[in-house]
């Protein structure tokens, strides 16, 4: 009996991982980074949604992805529900486009979520301008969008590991 409860423990523990993973990259988005001349905060919450979408949808169910995103409406001080409207579609585009993506090349992964980038931070740029009447400053924006480029293939280094101790 207690070798059963902990192989259910160990279990539990790894199929959280890809919601915990996206509670740490929520948690990480928050923290601003100072590189001169510009403070900016990076959009890498959507890499784990992206991610886990495509290679472990059934991990990561919808109302998990839908409430993570109503967090971080909440400690970010947007519009309530952005997150979560965003989060959600992400999760059931890349959920949709999995067959596309599994068995590609990176290269073909790695557009994908460039493309889904775009589109998520043009969503972003578009609830901003209707909700607050400005537009952002374009030069941060861009700085946005090229570290999150560029940090996308270490951080799936890291998801590719934790998707590989989850199938042992």
């Amino acid at each position: 009996m207690p070798n059963l409860i902990s192989q259910n423990l160990v279990k539990f523990i790894k199929n959280s991982l890809p919601g915990f993973s996206l509670f740490i990259f929520i948690f990480f988005t928050m923290v601003p980074l100072g590189l001169s001349p510009y403070k900016f905060s990076t959009y890498i919450a959507i890499v784990p949604i992206f991610y886990w979408s495509i290679y472990r949808p059934d991990l990561f169910p919808i109302y998990f992805v839908f409430i993570a995103g109503l967090l971080y409406d909440f400690i970010s001080g947007g519009p309530l529900g952005q997150w979560g409207l965003i989060f959600l579609l992400l999760r059931i585009g890349m959920e949709s486009q999995r067959r596309i993506l599994i068995g590609k090349k990176f290269n073909v992964e790695w557009l994908a979520f460039t493309l889904v980038l775009l589109i998520v931070l043009f969503i972003v740029f578009l609830i901003g301008f209707l909700t607050y009447g400005t537009l952002v400053n374009f030069t941060e924006f861009i700085f946005q969008i090229i570290i999150n480029i560029v940090f996308y293939p270490l951080i799936i280094l890291v998801m590719n590991k934790i998707k590989i101790f989850i199938s042992e």
